[in-house]
C-alpha cells in the first residue's frame, strides 16, 4: 500500500519545550491524527554536531535520492529559484555577522545599488580563485568549472554556532578565500552603503552547499508539496514533473498512484513550540489538511499515513503496524504522541 508521507520539520519537542507547553503539548487533534499508528521509530542522522540543524533537508535528500552523502544545497536551491542550468559546480555565499563568536544571518537586500556593490567587491576576488559570481534575486551563488572538494556544514547547520572547520582536498583554499572576503569587507564601500541605511556591516560570507547541477536518478516519490525552493529544485532534479511539485495549499489531483510527500512548513517557526495556543492551532490545522490530503489521494487506491517529525539532528517516524489498513489500532493515542514527538528523549 503506498504512503502519504507528512513531514513536520522542527516539530520534535525537547523536555523544556514539553514543559512550557504543559497539558497542550499533545493536543486532541494530534492524538486523533496518530490513532492509526502503532509503530514509532527514531534515528540520529548525524554523528557530527557541526551538522546539527539540517536534519529535515538531509532526510528528504536521502528519501528522494536513496543516497547517504550530504545534501549539496546550492545547485538545487538555484534550480528551485528558477536559475538556468550552469553545467558547473555551484556554491552559495551566505552573508553573516558575528555575535559572541557565533555566526548569525545577515541578508543582502533586494536594493539594486547594494547588489551591484556586492558584485563589484566580490568579482575580482572570486576570479582569482576560478569562480564566477551568479546572483539570483538577493542571493549570491558562485560557480566553478574545476570542482572544489570541501566538506563544510550548510548554512542552516552553521547559523548560531562558532565557525566549523572545513575538511577535504581544498580546505586550505576555502579558508584562504573566506579570510580574503572578510578582509575586503572591513573597509568596503558595500558596508559603508549599508551603514548609511541602518543595516549592519557584513563580516563574512559562509561558502557552503557546493555541488553540481546534474540530473539525479529518478525517484520513486510521485509528488511533493513544499514551500521550500531548495526542495522544489531537488524534487524536480529527481525527475518529478514540475506540475507535481506544488505548494502546501494544494491537493493531490492527477498524481499517479505511489508514495507522495507533504510538508508542513509552519512548524519551522520556533515560536510555535513556545506558545501553547499557537501549538494547538498548528496541529488543529494540520489534521484538517492531513485528512483532506488522504481523502484526495485515496480516490483510486488506499493509502496509509506516515508521520515524520524532526529536530536539529533526529528524525522520528510514526506509521501503522500494518500497511493493509489505516483503520485505528487499539493503542493509547497519547502514548503515541509522547514517543513520536519526543523521539523517546
Amino acid at each position: 500500500m503506498p504512503a502519504c508521507i507528512f513531514l513536520f520539520p522542527n516539530a520534535l519537542l525537547s523536555p523544556k519545550e514539553s514543559e512550557i507547553l504543559g497539558d497542550l503539548a499533545y493536543p486532541k487533534s494530534l492524538q486523533e491524527m496518530l490513532l492509526p499508528c502503532g509503530v514509532q521509530t527514531s534515528s540520529e542522522l548525524f554523528n557530527n554536531k557541526a551538522l546539527y540543524g539540517s536534519a529535515w533537508q538531509q532526510w528528504l535528500w536521502m528519501l528522494l535520492t536513496e543516497r547517504s552523502d550530504l545534501l549539496p544545497t546550492a545547485p538545487y536551491l538555484w534550480k528551485g529559484l528558477g536559475g538556468e542550468k550552469i553545467g558547473a559546480q555551484l556554491w552559495l555565499l551566505s552573508p553573516y555577522i558575528t555575535q559572541e563568536g557565533k555566526l548569525q544571518s545577515c541578508s543582502i537586500s533586494e536594493d539594486i545599488e547594494e547588489i551591484c556593490l556586492v558584485q563589484d567587491l566580490l568579482n575580482p576576488i572570486l576570479r582569482r580563485y576560478g569562480f564566477k559570481l551568479q546572483a539570483l534575486n538577493n542571493l549570491i551563488f558562485i560557480s566553478r568549472s574545476d570542482p572544489w572538494e570541501v566538506l563544510i556544514p550548510i548554512w542552516e547547520a552553521q547559523e548560531g554556532k562558532e565557525p566549523a572547520l572545513p575538511a577535504g582536498k581544498n580546505a586550505f583554499d576555502w579558508k584562504k578565500l573566506s579570510t580574503e572576503l572578510q578582509s575586503a569587507l572591513r573597509t568596503s564601500e558595500l558596508n559603508g552603503y549599508r551603514n548609511k541605511l541602518g543595516r549592519p556591516s557584513i563580516e563574512g560570507f559562509w561558502i557552503n552547499g557546493g555541488g553540481d547541477d546534474g540530473q539525479l536518478p529518478f525517484t520513486k516519490i510521485r509528488s511533493v508539496q513544499t514551500q521550500s525552493p531548495l526542495i522544489r529544485g531537488l524534487a524536480c532534479s529527481c525527475g518529478i514533473p514540475a506540475s507535481r511539485v506544488t505548494t502546501e495549499r494544494s491537493f493531490w489531483r492527477d498524481v499517479p498512484d505511489g508514495d507522495r510527500i507533504a510538508m508542513f512548513s509552519e512548524f519551522l517557526d520556533p515560536s510555535i513550540k513556545l506558545d501553547a495556543t499557537k501549538w494547538q492551532s498548528a496541529w488543529d490545522k494540520a489534521k484538517v489538511r492531513v485528512d483532506a490530503l488522504i481523502e484526495s489521494a485515496s480516490r483510486s487506491e488506499k493509502y496509509h499515513p506516515v508521520f515524520v517529525a524532526t529536530n536539529e539532528s533526529t528524525v522520528s517516524t510514526a506509521m501503522p503496524k500494518t500497511t493493509k489498513s489505516i483503520l485505528p489500532l487499539k493503542v493509547k493515542s497519547n502514548r503515541n504522541c509522547v514517543s513520536w514527538l519526543t523521539a523517546n528523549n
